[in-house]
């Protein structure tokens, strides 16, 4: 670097400093927030104690109270009125709470400060802090649940008393005297151990885990294999760190270092701009302050400073100039020095940690990158445990007690984890800590039950208690990067957790097409954008496979080549030169009964069905998520079969003027918009602000037969929080590229309003040909049209047909004008829009549909005149007790038993004694396949758990609060009885055959997990 670059980021530096230049931050102010900008305020000195106001360090504005003692027992107090409040005027789970930030300069082990709360002079609360801590530290805490005593109303005074120091000096800054602040997020640090007690969140337990002993053996030494293991794991992993990273200029590097304004004061100790977690300022919500992640997009939100240290320390690496290597050194220490003295330490929770893990992922990769430049420094020790602490790695040190764990520790915590151990010297104790570390992956890739996270046993990935493939793509970053980390050394994962994250990874992309999973599964992010990444399933095929057997996982990479679309990429290269070539698109039929998910595959086309019931939630909403997707899983039929790439947006949908209440598929009143709109509330201790409902029906799920063909049936019942009248029992048949579509008593009586099943919405881009009726197409724009015959038949324009059997049909072409899912803003695009109408107030409708998805010409045509004759399907039965269709090419009967009983028509059951799906398929004139599924997850027994007002209406409920949500799913025997002697030649441990005579078998079904149970019956 030449000398008069120097001399360049030598003058900024030291403008910065001289003149307190900065990006622009935006400090959040109130009159409840006490900053001693402008004095000691309402804070009185007693004893032989000095109140001033200092600069030399502050966490809010740029001044602080600074306290000076002589004696023991000091103190001083604010008298002020206190606004407590025992009972919550904002109707959410937020409680009475102290705020405050204290500075010391130095650690005090011995000593504490002594809090108090007092009404005409008599104490009524109070809690104890201790000392032993140098830099800033704050804390939430709250009047009823931590401290001891009792608050009362009126309180009018505040006093601080030291104890066990004699004389010292404290500065305190943003002082919130009592605020309401959401009752699960306060956290426990070192000097304040008795705060929220009883949390078991994964984020807050911080304390907990540190405080842990190990339960494994220390070794005496460390051996050969152990050494080298650790060292290719290093590599592994900075190699993972800096991949696809690119060095950062210097001058752009010292400009966003010269924002934290960062000066020595005269007593060594340091100053700069407050660097706060983004979370903190939830702190603020209830006056009136922006968002957090608006609050702190800016330097002073942690995770800006992580991302430039993180950005020093790969220019640090890559860079050979001895100049800039010192530049950056003296930048990344001083920033390290801000952060330790900001509270980013060790044993301090700083309010809340809720979520910090999502801000501190590049500072734990920071801190490993430069680890020989912090050892030089004497900061390794301290940056070390600053890690372990914010990472929770002490939560390895013990055996797991329950199998699995969040997703969100796979995504945040497990990198972090690992950097804080791998930050060790090399020792029997580093050693410790990576087994440890190890087992507590592998129990994370165990199967889950109930609805804890992670891992299901039909593949789905779950978080917030339901499958969620957009948390779960950021928990495989994690997964599978430590899988291909650990692999071929001393602390390898174990066999069956690398193999269930390998179907997990198998499963998404069958439910995926081509890197884009359904509407149905996008959570509180219908934008259509949410997809798979193909680097996962390369890196987890490099690990080799779960057996060992194979260098490369060829199943994983096949499907990565197929994924990547030949891109000629690096792993790909790899793959090819190994002889593997791309898989060819999943085909058949699969359920996911723990997503209440079918999906039907040939070609290179997908058809999902996906609904909820009284165990996995409608949908997810927020404040400013998914405002309008109540009906998102009412039944949804989603066709993703068009475009290069197929894609949600290249199959018809588009943000953008989407109608919310016609998803396709779905059966749903329809409302204006403003009446559509998620009112979301904050019900409970367990929850936020979030809505997610559940139906009060268990029957809900898909079968599958020989993985080709399959069914998908649902009880609907909207929640009585919006529209408890609207209930349907609806049924899609998956016959090869047939669909068919049975609904019966559906009904709503909700005044004025229409309920409409939707056969499709289509996004009318340039690619979209004409929609077409009765084989003509129309053309025109706009375009509305009545239809009430017989049989009508339909086109999306994008190569699907509907056949639609007596119904009123309305078909629109027009201009939809609608509103943003996240900012109510409005939005236009002309759509294609096809409907059943049942009119208002529905009572006991019915409705029947064909779906021919990509036929060609030839199928086309043989299928219009098939439907003619009645040779392609018929409807056995269709009514409350069943839906009953023969599928006369496949030689296929499904039977959806939405209650026990006999069908009206004996075909080949007889009877069912519980609510299940079966198929049955004649193989010759002497087999039958035949596969059972009770779609019930029965997590728990008997009627639902929800509970009712004085009107008999349920009450909105969290899913969070509810007692069976851990539960594993129960075992049900389900007995059919079918027509004929059958017998079998296969040993199945769930299906047993009884012959009762030469007119009847019965079966005795062993049914868990919502699984299809197949078996071949031989007559």
């Amino acid at each position: 670097m030449n000398r008069a670059r120097t001399i360049n980021i030598i003058l900024l530096m030291l403008l910065a400093f001289v003149t307190g230049s900065f990006s622009q931050v935006n400090e959040f102010t109130h009159p409840s927030i006490l900053s001693f900008e402008n004095g000691t305020g309402p804070a009185e000195q007693q004893q032989t104690s000095l109140l001033t106001v200092s600069g030399d360090h502050y966490k809010h504005g740029s001044k602080s109270l600074c306290w000076q003692w002589k004696n023991d027992g000091d103190g001083w107090s604010i008298k002020s009125a206190i606004p407590y409040a025992p009972v919550n005027p904002f109707k959410d789970n937020s409680v009475a709470t102290f705020v405050f930030w204290m500075y010391a300069p130095q650690a005090n082990p011995q000593g504490k400060l002594v809090f108090e709360f007092l009404k005409n002079g008599a104490v009524c609360s109070w809690f104890d802090y201790g000392l032993n801590f140098q830099g800033w530290s704050g804390a939430w805490v709250a009047f009823d649940r931590d401290m001891q005593g009792k608050a009362i109303e009126g309180m009018d005074e505040m006093r601080v008393r030291v104890e066990g120091v004699k004389e010292g000096e404290l500065f305190f800054d943003h002082l919130m005297l009592s605020s309401f602040q959401d009752v699960r997020q306060h956290t426990a640090g070192f000097q304040a151990p008795f705060i929220n007690p009883g949390t078991d969140n994964h984020w807050l337990i911080l304390l907990k885990s540190w405080n842990k002993k190990f339960d494994l053996p220390i070794g005496e030494n460390i051996d050969k294999e152990e050494t080298e293991s650790i060292k290719t794991i290093e590599q592994r992993f900075i190699s993972l760190l800096t991949a696809d990273r690119r060095p950062v200029t210097i001058d752009k590097l010292t400009k966003e270092f010269n924002a934290y304004r960062i000066r020595k004061n005269k007593d060594g100790s340091l100053r700069g701009l407050p660097v706060f977690f983004e979370r903190f300022g939830e702190t603020y919500e209830r006056l009136g302050a922006p968002r957090y992640q608006l609050l702190y997009d800016n330097a002073s939100g942690i995770s800006q400073l992580n991302e430039l240290m993180f950005n020093m320390a790969v220019t640090y690496r890559y860079t050979i100039d001895e100049t800039d290597k010192k530049t950056i050194t003296n930048m990344f220490v001083l920033l390290s020095r801000h952060l330790l003295d900001q509270g980013f330490r060790a044993g301090s929770a700083m309010g809340t940690l809720h979520h910090l893990g999502y801000s501190m992922r590049e500072y734990y990769s920071a801190a490993l990158l430069m680890r020989d430049v912090l050892t030089q420094n004497g900061l390794d020790a301290q940056v070390q445990q600053a890690m372990e602490w914010f990472a929770g790695t002490g939560e390895i040190k013990t055996r797991p007690e329950v199998p699995g764990m969040d997703v969100d520790a796979f995504n945040t915590s497990l990198s972090g984890r690992l950097a804080s151990i791998l930050m060790m010297n090399d020792s029997p104790e580093k050693v410790r800590y990576l087994k440890a570390f190890t087992r507590w992956i592998d129990n994370g890739l165990m199967i889950s039950d109930g609805t804890q996270g992670t891992f299901k046993i039909d593949g789905t990935m779950f978080h917030h208690r339901h499958n969620y493939p957009a948390y779960a793509v950021g928990g495989l970053d994690g997964a599978v990067d430590v899988s291909w980390i650990l692999h071929h050394t001393f602390f390898d994962l174990q066999s069956a957790g690398r193999e269930n994250l390998k179907q997990s990874l198998l499963a998404m992309r069958y439910y995926s097409n081509l890197l884009t999973w359904p509407l149905s599964l996008s959570g509180r992010h219908p934008d259509g954008q949410g997809h798979i990444f193909p680097e996962h399933f390369s890196r987890l095929a490099l690990a080799g496979s779960p057996d060992r057997k194979e260098a490369i996982d060829k199943e994983l990479a096949a499907a990565y080549l197929r994924l990547v679309e030949n891109r000629p990429t690096a792993d790909a290269r790899i793959f090819q030169k190994a002889g593997i070539q791309p898989e060819v698109s999943p085909q058949g039929n699969r359920t996911f009964p723990y997503s209440s998910l079918s999906v039907q595959r040939r070609d290179n086309w997908m058809v999902t069905a996906m609904g909820h019931s009284r165990y996995l939630w409608a949908t997810e909403s927020y404040v400013g998520a998914n405002l309008y997707g109540r009906y998102l899983n009412h039944g949804n039929l989603q066709i993703m079969a068009y475009g290069k790439p197929i894609s949600n947006f290249s199959s018809g949908f588009n943000q953008k003027g989407w109608d919310w209440n016609h998803f396709p598929g779905t059966t749903a009143a329809a409302l204006p918009l403003k009446e559509l709109s998620a009112d979301i509330k904050n019900l409970d201790a367990e929850s936020g602000y979030e809505e997610m409902l559940l139906s009060d029906e268990a029957f809900a799920g898909g079968i599958s037969l020989r993985n080709r063909n399959g069914a998908y049936a649902m009880k609907l019942h909207e929640h009585d929080k919006y529209n408890g009248s609207l209930r349907a029992r609806k049924s899609f048949f998956f016959f090869d590229n047939r669909i068919i579509a049975l609904g019966s008593g559906v009904q709503s009586a909700l005044p004025g309003m229409e309920v409409h099943t939707t056969l499709f919405q289509v996004y009318q881009s340039a690619d979209v040909r004409p929609l077409q009726i009765n084989g003509e197409e129309q053309t025109a724009f706009p375009f509305e049209t009545k239809l009430s015959a017989k049989a009508t038949e339909l086109s999306d324009g994008l190569n699907n047909y509907f056949f639609v059997k007596n119904a009123s049909v309305e078909v629109k072409k027009t201009l939809q004008r609608s509103m943003d899912e996240e900012t109510d803003a409005p939005t236009k695009n002309p759509f294609a829009l096809a409907y059943i109408n049942h009119g208002e107030k529905a009572k006991d409708n019915r409705y029947e549909y064909m779906v021919l998805v990509q036929p060609d010409a030839t199928g086309l045509k043989s299928a219009r005149k098939e439907l003619k004759s009645n040779k392609l399907y018929t409807v056995l039965q269709q009514d409350s007790l069943a839906h009953i269709v023969l599928d006369i090419p496949t030689k296929t009967t499904a039977y959806v038993f939405f209650e026990a009983g006999k069908p009206v028509k004996a075909n080949e059951v007889i009877s069912v004694d519980k609510p299940c799906l079966v198929m049955t398929q004649n193989i010759s004139e002497e087999q039958m396949a035949i596969s059972v599924c009770d779609p019930d997850l029965h997590f728990y027994e008997g009627a639902s758990d929800d509970e009712y007002d004085e009107n008999g209406k349920r009450i909105e409920r969290s899913i969070y609060s509810r007692e069976w949500i851990n539960n594993v799913s129960g075992i049900s025997m389900v007995e059919i009885v079918l027509k004929g002697s059958w017998n079998t030649k296969e040993n199945s441990e769930y299906i047993q055959v009884k012959n009762v005579s030469d007119e009847m078998t019965v079966l005795t079904v062993k049914c868990q997990h919502g699984m299809s149970r197949e078996l071949l019956l031989v007559k």
